[in-house]
């Protein structure tokens, strides 16, 4: 089974987004910043991150980041309602994948699958 990390400084829009990954995916665990979540993978093998773009302590590009830096690196997924965040300035930032804010769920949904697959592959 795969573990998935859902990254929103909105309460909201992490309980909304678990319930539909669960659903789909089994366990999910949620943090509220990105620094929270850092202090998780540490805790916990993690799969794949699905990551807010603008957060207080810790954004999601400083999040993407760090991940990168672990020995064993997960894949990331970066939502934002920031216009100005663009597919590919997030992709080319080492994501595995990016959506805009509102969220497409049935997109979500394939993203991580697809996202899931390629860590099965490994």
């Amino acid at each position: 089974m795969k573990r998935l990390l859902v990254v929103d400084d909105s309460k909201e829009i992490r309980s909304l987004l678990i319930f539909f990954l669960h659903e789909h995916f089994g366990e999910v665990l949620e943090s509220s910043s990105g620094r929270d979540a850092l202090q998780k993978l540490s805790q916990h093998p993690i799969d794949l991150v699905i990551s807010d773009l603008q957060m207080a302590d810790g954004d999601g590009r400083w999040l993407l980041t760090e991940l990168q830096k672990l020995i064993h690196p997960c894949k990331v997924i970066i939502l934002s309602g920031d216009v100005t965040a663009t597919k590919k300035n997030i992709i080319e930032a080492g994501a595995f994948g990016f959506l805009p804010k509102p969220i497409d769920v049935e997109a979500l949904l394939s993203l991580v699958s697809t996202a899931l697959a390629e860590v099965s592959k490994k």
